[in-house]
């Protein structure tokens, strides 16, 4: 039981994290790149996003380890997968029942946001696809950070906090002392 409410806890912090946390960092980063249009702010937030959600996955796996962010990406392609869905019936176009043909790439890729923030298709990329990126992006960063096999404060940290490994001091078979680092 207390497996399961770890993994559930485990699960819905790194959730909100990729998600979150990578707005948080993105923020700062967004205005220094200056755009003009709302296509080049889409374009901005998704390779902010995509960059920053990996550095926060891999700096989050390099130091706790959380095996579920290496399959954040599942969560992400079913949250996206799941507005796909809905968005499949909206395809079908009726001269009985005519509707509002939104190609399924212009709902989901932000380029409905050329209307304004308010439209359709802006929404659709907001709610769906920026966190379903985020996830994925997250969940490669740990993934990328469990292949490389870092796990730990850096070097460089352990020498700002005085956390020095001990010198082991062996003897050579001449009889001198030499020391080691292990």
């Amino acid at each position: 039981m207390f497996r399961w409410v770890r993994t559930a806890g485990s699960l819905l912090l790194n959730l909100l994290l990729a998600v979150f946390g990578t707005a948080v960092l993105e923020t700062p980063l967004s205005s220094l790149i200056k755009v003009h249009t709302i296509p080049e702010i889409v374009q901005r937030s998704d390779w902010l996003s995509a960059v920053c959600a990996c550095v926060l996955g891999y700096v989050v796996y390099r130091f706790w380890r959380p095996s579920i962010a290496r399959w954040l990406w599942v969560a992400g392609l079913g949250w996206l997968s799941f507005r796909l869905i809905l968005l499949l019936p909206e395809q079908h176009v009726s001269a009985l029942l005519p509707a509002q043909h939104v190609s399924i790439w212009s709902a989901l890729s932000g380029t409905g946001c050329s209307d304004g923030i308010t439209a359709v298709g802006c929404r659709n990329w907001l709610q769906f696809t920026l966190p379903s990126l985020r996830m994925v992006a997250y969940s490669t960063g740990a993934i990328v950070c469990s292949q490389l096999r870092h796990s730990g404060p850096l070097p460089i940290v352990d020498a700002w906090l005085g956390r020095f490994r001990p010198l082991k001091i062996e003897q050579s078979p001449n009889g001198s002392q030499n020391e080691q680092d292990e």
